[in-house]
């Protein structure tokens, strides 16, 4: 499953909000497929797509099983 976070700011404070609410779904246990948080011209544009499982096995792990 996967999920889509967007936000449009007009602060700094408002992108690190965004940062934080990535960073909670982080220790939930959602990986982090993409991001990005562009600014564009008075206000930032945020972006995360974060999903539930893996997106790849790190190298040593398929050995482990």
């Amino acid at each position: 499953m996967q999920k889509l976070m967007t936000r449009i700011c007009w602060t700094r404070y408002g992108v690190d909000r965004f940062t934080n609410e990535i960073n909670n779904h982080l220790e939930e246990g959602w990986n982090l497929s993409a991001f990005s948080i562009e600014k564009r011209g008075l206000r930032f544009v945020c972006f995360a797509i974060l999903v539930d499982l893996p997106l790849e096995p790190q190298l040593g792990e398929e050995e482990a099983e």
